[in-house]
């Protein structure tokens, strides 16, 4: 993922999976770093609206995704 954000920074999709993982792993100082990212990159982000968009089947995955977003601080 490092290598695509290297190649492509202005990706939200890839912001928002980094501030999850970086959420999930309690590294503070990156969770913060990602989530400015996003925030700069869309102002408006909403979690209810990214919820709905994302391609993810299982609900229990969505939920744990979204639940790590929300512990980053998105709302």
């Amino acid at each position: 993922m490092q290598r695509h954000l290297s190649r492509y920074p202005n990706i939200l999709h890839i912001r928002l999976m980094l501030a999850a993982v970086y959420s999930e792993l309690g590294q503070a100082t990156e969770v913060r770093a990602e989530v400015a990212e996003v925030l700069r990159l869309n102002p408006k982000f909403s979690l209810e609206v990214h919820k709905q968009r994302m391609p993810i089947k299982d609900p229990a995955v969505l939920e744990r995704h979204i639940a790590a977003l929300r512990k980053a601080g998105l709302k």
